[in-house]
């Protein structure tokens, strides 16, 4: 049943699973109050307010009256106070109040410890305090068990600066058996934006800290080897030791032979959740990166992609001999990683089984763990225990190929929509104003942007790096967004944005006889703008993932769903990229 995997997706913090769900149910049966609440809250608890807004006044949540439906309401209204650089003290009281109206219907004491804390927000003391203590009479009197009860104890005695029985009580709602992964994550996220307003200190006690923050999420990597490794079982050992010690529950990267495939088995067997990332087609994958060990990596391989929770193919293109293919694979997963422990409000990590040798390729283990340490990030490394005969698995490990034709770069696709309605009359202030502003903020990023193309509205650019691109992207919106599109005509909408991130080929175009870059993730990119909405930015997965793992914080990327491209060119997991109205993530 959609509800009950939903409902199990929002309780291991897997917030875009139970987001797609709810969606899909909602599209078709349009009927379960519950659904819809989910949706809202994936939305929500992955920082999207201002979608989960319109879509909590869409389905008329508030006119349900369940602790949870009416709390949703006061939520979004602290989710918007405490989006602001500076939270101001009215937002905070408004949102007090809903939460006061919401404990007033049910009942209920968790609502009534968000108003307490709050109000403490808001500088109201007294009044926080007063709550806090209610909160405490009606547990203590329900004497109710499970991990919200106890964790509500938790934060009522924090706002009474009652720290020991704080931190008693947040280990206490630990021990439950329903302290699920999604629950914590929920609870530290809003911990950590709201107890530095109420605390003198700025920080909640690391006791409490540490014990409620979920576990890392890793990217996993590590060295191929063949069929009969004398220390296969030792590693897998070391494996299993060291997803222990990390508490391990969810897991991303790829499967090659080898230490891939041992990584991802121990995974399951942990009772973790693998998520597998393959740069290109399976087929094609366990002809490049599986076969050439031997045969029975290909059922373990089978066997690793039947028990994953997901298996994502980054791109659609054939191998094409190009390391940068796998590479471009390697980085994607790992900023799937970071998006992922983003929604869980932990930290992301990477495991590596590496020999510590130096960076000989494009892609393979060494080059994932230079990635991973580019982007200032920790990784745990398990020894490679045997010595590494070079060039043994060449299309992955240490080809060392000069491909100067093929690059990995951002792609942006955007055209004016209504510009065919546009009428003759108006056509000069488009050429002159609108595209003469495009013109300006390309000439701030002349020195990023490699290609460039335009015919009538739209406009082509290939970019050398993402965050580069999501400025520019953000920019082309901002400027056009000031001009005053009436001067153009009633159809006028405005500007539509695509940004992806592929490997291309690049060749000197022997028409416009200029370097011009093409292959199936341009195309790609051209299928998203169609739908994208206008005065929009939306972004593939891989450029999402890839601009996550640069850690860019003055980026928010918000996740819109599994959207069918133009052309029918297949669906993608898509989002909306916008600035961060925060200054730090």
């Amino acid at each position: 049943m959609i509800l009950d995997q939903a409902e199990r997706a929002l309780e291991s913090g897997n917030l875009i699973k139970a987001y797609n769900l709810a969606r899909e149910a909602s599209a078709t049966e349009a009927t379960d109050p519950r659904l819809r609440f989910i949706e809202v809250l994936s939305l929500a608890r992955m920082g999207d307010t201002s979608h989960a807004w319109e879509l909590y006044d869409t389905y008329d949540l508030g006119t349900i009256e369940s602790a949870d439906a009416l709390s949703l309401k006061a939520r979004l209204l602290k989710d918007n106070a405490l989006n602001e650089e500076q939270p101001q003290p009215a937002a905070l009281r408004e949102a007090a109040e809903a939460y006061r109206q919401a404990f007033a219907a049910t009942g209920s004491a968790f609502p009534l410890v968000n108003a307490a804390t709050l109000a403490c927000a808001a500088g109201d003391r007294k009044l926080s305090r007063s709550l806090a203590e209610t909160v405490l009479h009606i547990l203590q009197s329900a004497a109710e068990e499970g991990y919200w009860p106890w964790i509500t104890k938790a934060e009522a005695y924090f706002v009474l600066g009652r720290e020991d029985e704080a931190v008693h009580a947040a280990r206490a709602a630990l021990a439950q058996e329903d302290a699920s992964l999604g629950a914590r994550s929920s609870t530290i996220k809003q911990f950590e934006r709201l107890m530095p307003l109420i605390s003198a200190e700025g920080d909640l006690p690391e006791e409490m800290l540490g014990h409620l923050r979920p576990p890392p999420v890793i990217h996993y990597c590590g060295h191929m080897f063949s069929d009969g490794a004398d220390f296969e079982a030792r590693l897998a050992f070391d494996v299993q030791a060291t997803l222990t010690k990390l508490r391990v529950q969810i897991g991303y990267g790829a499967l090659a032979a080898g230490s891939d495939i041992i990584l991802a088995e121990q995974l399951m067997n942990c009772g973790a959740e693998l998520n597998v990332v393959l740069p290109f087609s399976i087929d094609e994958f366990k002809k490049v990166s599986v076969a050439p060990a031997g045969p029975s990596w290909i059922g373990r391989f089978d066997r690793c992609c039947t028990g994953a929770a997901s298996v994502t193919i980054v791109s659609n293109m054939a191998y094409v001999n190009d390391p940068r293919q796998i590479g471009y694979g390697g980085e994607v997963a790992m900023g799937m990683t970071v998006l992922r422990s983003s929604h869980l409000g932990g930290r992301a990590h990477q495991l590596a089984i590496w020999d510590g040798g130096p960076r000989l390729s494009l892609a393979g283990t060494s080059a994932d763990v230079s990635t991973w340490a580019a982007a200032g990030r920790d990784t745990e490394i398990i020894p490679y225990p045997a010595p590494r005969t070079p060039g043994q698995f060449t299309a992955v490990e240490t080809r060392n190929v000069e491909l100067i034709e093929r690059d990995a770069h951002a792609i942006l696709f955007a055209d004016f929509s209504g510009f065919s309605k546009i009428g003759e009359q108006n056509l000069i202030f488009f050429w002159n104003g609108v595209m003469g502003r495009i013109a300006k903020v390309l000439d701030r990023f002349s020195e990023s942007v490699l290609c460039k193309n335009t015919w009538g509205d739209a406009l082509y650019l290939i970019i050398n790096e993402t965050a580069v691109a999501a400025e520019l992207a953000l920019s082309l919106q901002e400027e056009v967004q000031s001009l005053d599109m009436s001067l153009l005509g009633p159809e006028s909408r405005g500007l539509r944005v695509a940004l992806h991130y592929g490997t291309m080929y690049r060749a000197n175009d022997p028409v416009t006889e200029r370097t011009n870059y093409f292959g199936s993730e341009v195309s790609k990119a051209a299928r998203l703008e169609p739908v994208t909405p206008h005065r929009s930015v939306y972004v593939t997965q891989p450029f999402a993932a890839v601009l996550a793992l640069k850690k860019k914080s003055e980026f928010d990327l918000h996740y819109i769903g599994d959207i069918a491209l133009a052309k029918d060119y297949g669906n993608q997991p898509i989002y909306r990229l916008q600035r961060s109205r925060r200054s730090t993530v």
